[in-house]
């Protein structure tokens, strides 16, 4: 013990210039991996989604605002349930629940895809708690990249065990 005690007293300003290179280096990490993550976005941030109202258009959000409104990491499965994969986007219930909008006399959202394709869910389905997501990210990667047939955003139930059920290329929701 006491060859213990000599040698930290010898070399404790080496040990605490050690330790305070280690957490420097672990917030320099999380600062890289950070703008790594956004460098790989930024070439998506400007495509957008039109949240409408009946055919009058309400708010639109760009992919960086969609970041900026606090997105979710939750897991999915596809391909049957075989395999579980990460994806990162926000809640329907987050997004269209704060628009200040009377849903009462809208009981359906109409979901709209860049080749005009229309699916329609259930009000009370979209707006329950973290079940559907309108996704921007799978894996860490952007979801053009990870699969080119995505597009930029998808709409994902979470109860679904498929990517088949997915709407890809969302462009436009339209509360009716």
């Amino acid at each position: 013990m006491n060859k213990f005690n000599r040698i930290f007293k010898k070399n404790k300003y080496k040990l605490y210039l050690l330790a305070l290179l280690a957490i420097v280096l672990i917030f320099a990490g999380i600062f890289l991996k950070k703008k790594y993550e956004d460098m790989t976005m930024s070439k998506y941030s400007n495509d957008i989604v039109i949240i409408k109202g009946n055919g009058d258009e309400l708010k639109s959000f760009s992919i960086k605002e969609l970041k900026a409104l606090g997105s979710n990491k939750t897991e999915v499965y596809i391909n049957n349930g075989l395999e579980k994969v990460e994806v990162e986007g926000i809640s329907l219930e987050k997004l269209i629940g704060n628009l200040d909008y009377n849903f009462r006399d809208r009981p359906t959202i109409e979901i709209e895809d860049n080749n005009g394709n229309a699916t329609r869910y259930p009000m009370s389905v979209a707006l329950e708690v973290d079940r559907i997501y309108l996704v921007y990210k799978i894996e860490g990667q952007p979801l053009l990249e990870y699969n080119p047939s995505y597009g930029t955003l998808a709409i994902i139930d979470t109860n679904s065990k498929s990517a088949s059920s997915w709407i890809t290329n969302v462009k436009t929701l339209n509360l009716q």
